[in-house]
């Protein structure tokens, strides 16, 4: 440090802007009490080529005087943008100033050279989870194809992240390479810990016909097969047409299918196929004449969606609707088509990422139950409690045809089992003036399962919707366009996914329509008939607060329950009820369409479904369990319940069955067990209540049983038993 008087008068008697400018290069401590004796901050423009300085002075090595210098930039820091606090960061080291680079990216979160500092910084520290998300954060914020396969292999040196675990293959007749790290990248922004194979490109059939070959062995629970029609069927390069064309194509796509569907038998996984797309068909009328290119191309991805119709867990992804998405960019790169056999501009691949996203919640079964919906400028626009009931903007036309659009959106996802509620700071008798009478409103009273149109907090408003519901708080996707409301959820509800609607009304039905977790790979009837069974249950709660006793309002419902063995009927609801049934689930084994198809197969298993009705609706089926005998035992090895029917003895039918089935077979014991999760410790005792003796309990509370055979377990009284 050069600390002198000739040094102090040198630098008063310099213009007020160099002044600071010349302090920061010769003696920091001199700078920041040239700072405090100003009283108040001078502007950017003068205290930015100050701080410039800082960054190429040697006070960043020198302990004694970096103190007071962080501390400054702590307090200050947010003045610097763009090269100067870069190059300010990279200068200091991970362990002196890795907090206040925290703090600038809380008002910087999606500056790109501040993340990659950060990921760096994490990992140089240890804090592997850390830089994790800075790397997701960065491949996202920056968007570039290097940035995002940098990302991608930075995590080569790091831990494995915490996270909902995803197997994912991709087997592709071109390179894939960068779409496979778009896509590592999309799906650990919605909380997935993806592991990625791809294959070697062009060795679809081959991977698919060897049972020992790399897809199999990772053990993927979706498989991306992208193959291109010009890989498929060359004939389309040199403009072949008509029955030629059309008969090679039917081969060609015949063996594409025949491959999936053998990839679906040998493996459990969800097989997303890209539809088939050519860069040489044009817009001419040539090419979509009845003979032309694209009207043939246009007939074999018929052929193709027909025959994986019939394939489970198979689904096809429209390529061309994929990758039109606004801003995508070229669907093709030609030089990187002949270099390296790439045949997706790099534009279009975070849409496609995106697309595969959207099909691994589905599959994984862990799509969100329910959407909260604020009203005043979201349902409509203004605000009724000041513009009345005919002064709200809400109509067939602009302004208020934005906000009927986007109420038919939520009217779809209603339509394929989506609960809706309602979380309103708002007078409720000018809020349900419109719900229940205005011409245009789409979405009426009966369509909400839960509604709090009041004053309270809508954090305390969200914890009661889930609780009247009986869903887990993470269940909930809560909508609202004030940035102070949706930020106190975030706070107080990290849980709650939380959207927050952006300015511009004519977008909240994009906004709607991009968000992934309403995702399903079927519709059940069950789902269709969600919001019924919902409204049905406000009729039930209400006759219990008009019953004495619990027994005479258990006889008063009128159950009627029908046990069945599992078909294909019922499979689709047995998988979701699988992998969504969090409460009441003893054990909470996920397992997927595959797996409960590989039980089925096996005769030493027993599944079985419950479905329930009562005087006030149909409940569907809202019951499963799955035992296996081995030797003289029958194993319990899944026992769950809708949370919907939970406290009617619904469950005791439910285990008596099984144990009449063990005593059919044989058995001389059942086995059972309780394994704990953060939301089932309401049935923790659920066994013990049943005569099941402990057989032996771990460390982390899971707990093994043992039931003597034969055993009593009696029918509920109040249940009358249907069996089909």
């Amino acid at each position: 440090m050069l600390k002198s008087q000739s040094n102090s008068e040198m630098v008063q008697s310099l213009p007020d802007a160099l002044q600071l400018e010349v302090a920061a290069a010769l003696d920091p401590a001199d700078f920041v009490a040239r700072l405090a004796a100003l009283g108040t901050l001078p502007s950017a423009s003068v205290l930015g080529p100050a701080l410039a300085r800082l960054a190429a002075s040697s006070w960043v090595r020198e302990d004694a005087a970096r103190e007071p210098i962080l501390a400054f930039l702590m307090r200050h820091g947010s003045m610097l943008r763009g090269r100067v606090r870069t190059d300010l960061i990279r200068r200091m080291s991970a362990h002196s100033a890795y907090e206040l680079l925290l703090q600038w990216l809380q008002n910087s979160p999606d500056d790109g050279d501040l993340l990659r500092v950060a990921a760096d910084w994490a990992r140089e520290l240890g804090h592997d989870e850390e830089a994790h998300s800075f790397l997701t954060r960065l491949a996202l914020a920056d968007g570039t194809a290097a940035t995002v396969q940098s990302a991608f292999r930075a995590r080569e040196a790091l831990a494995p992240a915490a996270g909902r675990d995803l197997s994912i293959a991709f087997l592709a007749s071109f390179t894939v390479d960068v779409l496979a790290a778009y896509t590592d990248a999309e799906l650990r922004a919605v909380g997935f810990a993806p592991r990625v194979y791809v294959a070697p490109f062009n060795t679809v059939p081959l991977e698919v016909r060897n049972s020992a070959s790399g897809v199999y062995a990772s053990g993927a629970e979706l498989v991306i097969v992208a193959v291109a029609a010009d890989d498929l069927l060359p004939e389309l390069a040199d403009g072949q047409r008509g029955n030629a064309l059309r008969e090679a194509g039917a081969r060609a796509v015949d063996e594409l299918a025949a491959d999936v569907r053998m990839l679906a038998e040998r493996s459990s996984a969800t097989v997303l196929v890209h539809s088939l797309d050519s860069v040489f068909i044009g817009t001419g009328p040539l090419d979509w004449a009845p003979d032309g290119r694209g009207s043939v191309l246009r007939e074999l991805n018929a052929r193709l969606a027909s025959a994986l119709s019939a394939v489970p867990r198979a689904r096809v992804l429209d390529l061309a609707h994929a990758t039109a998405r606004r801003g995508a960019g070229r669907a093709d790169n030609p030089k990187m088509r002949y270099l390296a056999g790439m045949r997706l501009g790099d534009g279009v691949l975070p849409s496609l990422a995106q697309a595969y996203v959207r099909t691994a919640i589905a599959a994984k079964g862990i799509a969100k139950k329910c959407l909260v919906l604020d009203l005043d400028n979201t349902l409509w626009g203004g605000i009724v409690g000041e513009d009345g009931p005919t002064g709200i903007r809400l109509g067939d036309t602009a302004p208020g045809i934005e906000y009927r659009e986007f109420q038919q959106g939520i009217a779809a996802l209603s339509r394929r089992g989506v609960l809706l509620a309602l979380n309103s700071k708002n007078n409720p008798d000018d809020a349900l003036e419109v719900i229940r009478n205005h011409p245009w409103m789409v979405l009426r009273e009966n369509a909400f399962s839960a509604v709090r149109i009041n004053w309270e907090s809508k954090v305390e408003n969200l914890r009661g919707i889930a609780a009247e519901l009986n869903i887990g708080i993470d269940s909930l996707v809560f909508m609202d366009d004030n940035p102070v409301e949706c930020e106190r959820v975030r706070q107080f509800l990290p849980e709650v996914l939380t959207v927050q609607l952006p300015r511009d009304p004519s977008l909240y039905r994009a906004t709607l329509d991009a968000l992934p977790w309403f995702e399903a790979l079927d519709v059940t009837s069950e789902d269709l008939q969600r919001v019924e069974q919902y409204r049905a249950n406000r009729s039930r709660d209400a006759l219990r607060t008009t019953t004495e006793s619990v027994e005479g309002y258990l006889q008063s419902l009128e159950i009627h329950v029908e046990l069945a063995a599992v078909g294909p009927e019922s499979l689709a609801r047995v998988v979701q009820l699988l992998n969504r049934t969090n409460q009441f689930n003893l054990t909470t084994r996920r397992y997927t369409q595959a797996d409960v198809e590989a039980q089925l197969a096996n005769p030493d298993w027993h599944l079985v479904t419950l479905r329930a009705r009562d005087r006030f609706g149909d409940h569907g089926l809202v019951a499963f369990a799955a035992g296996v005998t081995e030797d003289d035992t029958f194993r319990v090895d899944s026992f769950l319940m809708s949370c919907r029917v939970i406290g009617q003895g619904i469950e005791a039918a439910l285990l008596a069955e099984l144990r009449e089935k063990a005593e059919l077979r044989g058995a001389q014991r059942m086995l059972s067990a309780f394994i704990p999760t953060k939301k089932n410790m309401q049935v923790r005792e659920f066994y013990d209540g049943h005569g099941f003796q402990v057989a032996s309990r771990e460390a982390d509370g899971s707990t093994y049983y043992e039931l003597a055979l034969p055993a009593a377990l009696p029918w509920p009284t109040w249940i009358t038993k249907e069996s089909k």
